[in-house]
């Protein structure tokens, strides 16, 4: 088996692995009784977003642009978890807690937190990985 692979099983069965809730995917296949590319083109807007979604922010702060930051990471945060991607959601809500006590002090690395989890849930969701990851909910839907 190639190492580079995800291990399916592991990841949706232990979500430390990965710091998703598969259950929204599953959900997903379900409401669309069983359609592989309906959940496919949910998660390919979320990816596309979410990258437009982090520029912004990157922009945002470089403006000291609280209001427009919080609205984004609001975004983000609503739509991480559609697909049950917890460590950006767990990000989103610590950016959300500091910026509702009006500080954008120490945002950045936060935000750069932030960035790094997306790569991780991007990298799960890649087409290559979610699709197994889909045959296999499926088996138990």
């Amino acid at each position: 088996m190639d190492e580079n692979k995800l291990n399916v099983n592991a990841a949706v069965t232990d979500s430390s692995n990965t710091n998703m809730d598969f259950t929204m995917l599953s959900n997903l296949l379900k409401l669309a009784d069983g359609s592989e590319e309906f959940v496919l083109s949910i998660v390919e807007l979320y990816l596309e977003d979410t990258a437009k979604l982090l520029k912004e922010i990157d922009h945002n702060l470089i403006e000291h642009d609280a209001k427009a930051l919080k609205f984004n990471i609001h975004t983000i945060k609503g739509s991480s978890g559609n697909v049950g991607a917890l460590a950006v959601i767990a990000q989103c809500t610590e950016i959300e807690n500091q910026l509702s006590a009006g500080d954008l002090t120490g945002i950045e690395p936060i935000c750069n937190r932030l960035k790094l989890e997306f790569e991780r849930v991007k990298d799960v969701l890649e087409v290559n990985n979610l699709m197994p990851i889909l045959g296999y909910l499926q088996s138990f839907g």
